[in-house]
């Protein structure tokens, strides 16, 4: 699962602490529209920069801005920790592991794309038709949505088994915008005992997470 951090994630943020307890962040992307979340303080988020100069340490900063016209992302940890390669696990994790991403489509993605890639955005695979014989899914939650504005997506909730591995439960939201040109993604997961006991805050911060069209 840590593909993930192969995101090479960039963009432009801002985040507030408020009494809430929770952290509010947001980004906007060249789409004119904002991808917003929440995390608990007690949470340790990995930044755009961060996780790019951990993807690709040579790159520089006219290059992060470039990547950050198509593609955008933050790695969320449920505990503070030294590095990024402290969450190399990632969804196998015994804490919650989280990824956030706005991703530009490309013109072939804009027309083969559906439901069934909204739930790959993150596993990498559709749930409901995987394409490796080693990996088994069990979807214990899923509907669909329209929002204001034209978004469209789906929410789930779903345990996944890699070979012999420990089993790992992932909350997502996945939409795409009324054009179809950029998709959104919050993906919050752990093993299963860590799910079980942080259903809850899970729960809350992937319910946070939002987009909307900016005035």
């Amino acid at each position: 699962m840590i593909g993930a951090l192969g995101l090479t994630a960039l963009g432009v943020l801002a985040s507030s602490c408020t009494g809430s307890g929770l952290s509010y962040i947001s980004h906007g992307d060249a789409a004119g529209e904002s991808v917003y979340f929440a995390i608990p303080t007690s949470w340790q988020r990995f930044d755009v920069e961060q996780v790019f100069s951990t993807a690709d340490p040579r790159a520089s900063l006219a290059t992060l801005h470039e990547v950050e016209q198509s593609l955008w992302g933050n790695i969320i940890v449920g505990r503070h920790v030294s590095s990024l390669a402290a969450v190399a696990s990632g969804f196998g994790l015994p804490f919650p592991f989280g990824i956030v991403k706005a991703e530009a489509l490309t013109p072939q993605e804009q027309d083969t794309f559906s439901l069934a890639t909204l739930r790959t955005l993150i596993l990498q695979q559709d749930p409901f038709n995987p394409s490796s014989s080693l990996d088994h899914f069990t979807v214990l939650s899923y509907k669909t949505f329209v929002r204001s504005g034209g978004f469209r997506g789906s929410e789930m909730t779903v345990e996944e088994r890699v070979g012999s591995a420990p089993p790992i439960e992932l909350e997502q939201i996945a939409e795409v915008n009324a054009a179809t040109s950029w998709a959104y993604v919050v993906g919050v997961g752990c093993d299963l005992r860590c799910f079980r006991q942080n259903a809850g805050v899970i729960g809350q911060v992937v319910d946070s997470f939002g987009v909307e069209a900016t005035p």
